[in-house]
């Protein structure tokens, strides 16, 4: 499923130069997802140069109570000067789907 200006979009429909995010699950076909708290276990940070420069971050997912979710990964496309999307850009994309916390960072 990918979300972009708080719309849930197919593919084709996405403006790739635009903040938008993919959430990925294991099981195929279309189901709900019940709302649910998750935590994630791993973050990692990704530059793609293929046609264009592609950033983007991937959480990986753990909730207790849809064991399906997988993660979010969220970006955009850009030029060499451009670089990855803010918390405050993944929440204009992920709109009312997703409530995302301010990060705490550990030392």
């Amino acid at each position: 499923m990918y979300l972009q200006n708080g719309e849930i979009k197919f593919y084709w429909n996405i403006d790739l130069y635009a903040p938008f995010c993919r959430f990925a699950v294991t099981k195929e076909g279309a189901h709900t997802i019940k709302p649910d708290s998750m935590r994630v276990t791993r973050v990692a940070r990704y530059q793609s140069l293929e046609n264009d420069f592609n950033y983007y971050v991937v959480f990986n997912l753990r909730a207790l109570n849809n064991p399906s979710i997988k993660s979010l990964t969220c970006g955009a496309w850009g030029s060499i000067t451009d670089t990855y999307i803010t918390f405050t850009q993944m929440r204009e994309a992920l709109g009312n789907y997703f409530e995302i916390p301010n990060p705490k960072y550990h030392r």
